[in-house]
């Protein structure tokens, strides 16, 4: 079955520099949330932040507090408080991370938070016990730390694979 809901994707949210494609400057953000936030009335609607790069709660917070979408950010729990090592080109893309602090204001905005593992590496490659001790140990560290239900989940670099659907249960 389909969802009548439409999810809107993102990485960051920033007026710096970036080489690549996970990028989206203020701006464009902004008009594109003032535009899809015009279509809800129509439609569901949902934005969600892969990473959990500080910049978001700098950058896109404002501008979702002015709608109502339902929002959530999936952080690397390895990397919260600290800057990203996977997405570095020439030092320009190096970013930090939503810290705990954070996170707790983003929940306080009525944001969810879900998982994007631990380590942020590819499932693709990896057995289904190193699967689950990745998204175990992300899901504790988030409920103890938020003291919230973790029960949503996207994987890192976008792999999936059917299987993992009693990992993630």
């Amino acid at each position: 079955m389909l969802s009548d809901t439409s999810i809107f994707s993102f990485h960051n949210v920033s007026d710096k520099i970036n080489l690549g494609f996970n990028n989206i400057s203020v701006n464009k953000f902004s008009r594109l949330i003032h535009y899809i936030n015009k279509e809800k009335k129509t439609h569901k609607l949902e934005i969600c932040f892969d990473d959990g790069y500080e910049e978001i709660i700098i950058n896109a917070l404002p501008i979702l507090n002015s709608c109502n979408i339902k929002t959530t950010v999936f952080p690397i729990t390895h990397y919260m408080g600290k800057s990203n090592s996977w997405d570095v080109n020439f030092i320009i893309n190096k970013k930090k991370h939503l810290n705990v602090d954070q996170l707790k204001e983003l929940i306080e905005h009525s944001w969810k938070i879900g998982s994007h593992g631990h380590n942020h590496i590819s499932y693709k490659n990896l057995d289904h016990e190193s699967i689950y001790k990745d998204l175990k140990e992300s899901k504790v560290i988030l409920e103890d730390h938020l003291n919230v239900e973790i029960d949503t989940f996207t994987p890192p670099f976008g792999y999936f694979d059917f299987s993992f659907i009693p990992i993630i249960n």
